[in-house]
């Protein structure tokens, strides 16, 4: 199921189910009137819910040492969509015990995989439910539904619906960096005094170094830039025109010794060759090579911290460039880095702040109606400056 069609769906059938919700969470709570205390010796069971955002699970991540550190009896939960499994595992064992997926990939496996999460869920006993998801009433609904005695949310003027479903409210505050917002939740549940900015980083299999390291061998790579052209559907408008790419990467082969590699999941490799690869003269590719969907995440982290230099938009991958610490230059449009990114001498954001950027999650529709003006003003040389800067200064 396409990304748009669940916002449409959750902007249409959410709002009076929500509205009939609240009703019936009001009148069972002045029946019930369960007890709401958070005292860290009692706390048994915790859920954490982020339904889509590999970014997101990755800046979550301080916050979830912190929630290991000070509920230590407590069994955690995640929640999220299948197309996060593969990142959510690498979690798996001392930081997060059980996982909760759901399938969205149709409307009927969206309902069916949604009535096993709740069941899976109330069998829990949940004392702490974290719901990161902002503008979703889908999430909401899966949150009261799983009967947790506290439920975490955020909130703005626009999700005022949750002020009735959720136990505990948590201000968005979207001038303050996402890793602060997170912080500031589970500081409600009293998780406090902590390094919010302390990523987790991911311990790499032996076997898969060993892997990776036979691919660079077998295609004589020694030294790569690698570039992310791929943006997901959550937003397509992040996504840089293919000319400026096709153009930077010819100017990469021209002016540096480096081969191009070129990332991306397995259903964007025909993006990635038809669009980009194929529509660069024969001379240059030799130095190009298309690795989209060729490897899974541990492979790919791997991947990401060999390379001399990394070049994305905004999107899972930037995020995982940033644990690593590796030289970067990201390219911001819809969504601005001071929300989501990282300020670091060897990584560099390129945004042009303009009238109607950030518009991400702010309309169901950006302004631009997808001339994304935002990505369109990053030129092919400024993105070059940036490169050779970082060549040149940082070792």
């Amino acid at each position: 199921m396409k990304y748009k069609t669940k916002l449409l769906l959750d902007h249409i059938c959410g709002p009076p189910a929500m509205f009939l919700l609240n009703a019936v969470v009001y009148l069972a709570g002045k029946i019930i009137r369960r007890d709401h205390s958070i005292e860290a010796a009692e706390i048994k069971s915790i859920v954490i819910q982020k339904i889509v955002g590999m970014g997101s699970i990755i800046e979550f991540s301080p916050s979830l040492r912190a929630i290991r550190k000070c509920y230590r009896k407590a069994s955690i939960t995640f929640v999220s969509s299948l197309s996060n499994e593969e990142l959510l595992k690498l979690y798996y064992g001392y930081y997060i015990d059980n996982l909760v997926l759901i399938d969205d990939r149709s409307f009927l496996r969206l309902l069916f995989s949604t009535f096993l999460a709740i069941s899976k869920l109330i069998t829990k006993k949940i004392d702490l439910f974290f719901n990161l998801e902002v503008y979703s009433s889908f999430s909401t609904f899966i949150s009261v539904f799983s009967l947790a005695r506290n439920r975490f949310g955020f909130y703005l003027r626009s999700t005022a619906f949750r002020k009735g479903l959720d136990t505990h409210h948590v201000f968005y505050n979207q001038h303050k960096n996402i890793r602060e917002i997170y912080s500031y939740m589970i500081s409600k549940a009293g998780c406090k005094d902590f390094d919010r900015d302390d990523l987790l980083n991911f311990n790499i299999p032996e076997k898969t170094i060993s892997k990776i390291n036979a691919y660079f061998d077998k295609n004589n790579i020694k030294k790569y830039i690698l570039i992310n052209a791929n943006a997901s559907e959550l937003s397509l408008e992040r996504k840089w025109v293919e000319t400026n790419w096709i153009k930077l990467i010819k100017r990469l082969i021209n002016e540096t010794d480096y081969v191009i590699l070129l990332s991306g999941s397995p259903n964007e490799r025909d993006y990635i060759q038809k669009e980009i690869i194929d529509q660069i003269e024969e001379k240059y590719k030799g130095q190009i090579i298309n690795i989209a969907g060729q490897f899974n995440i541990e492979e790919f982290i791997y991947i990401i911290r060999c390379c001399s230099l990394f070049v994305t938009v905004d999107s899972g991958p930037y995020h995982l460039g940033v644990i690593e610490n590796i030289k970067m230059v990201s390219l911001w449009g819809p969504e601005n880095p001071f929300l989501y990114g990282t300020a670091r001498d060897n990584q560099i954001s390129i945004y042009k702040n303009i009238y109607c950027s950030p518009c991400i999650k702010q309309t169901y529709s950006p302004p631009c109606q997808g001339d994304n003006v935002c990505m369109k003003s990053i030129s092919v040389d400024e993105v070059m400056e940036k490169i050779l800067s970082l060549l040149r200064n940082h070792h």
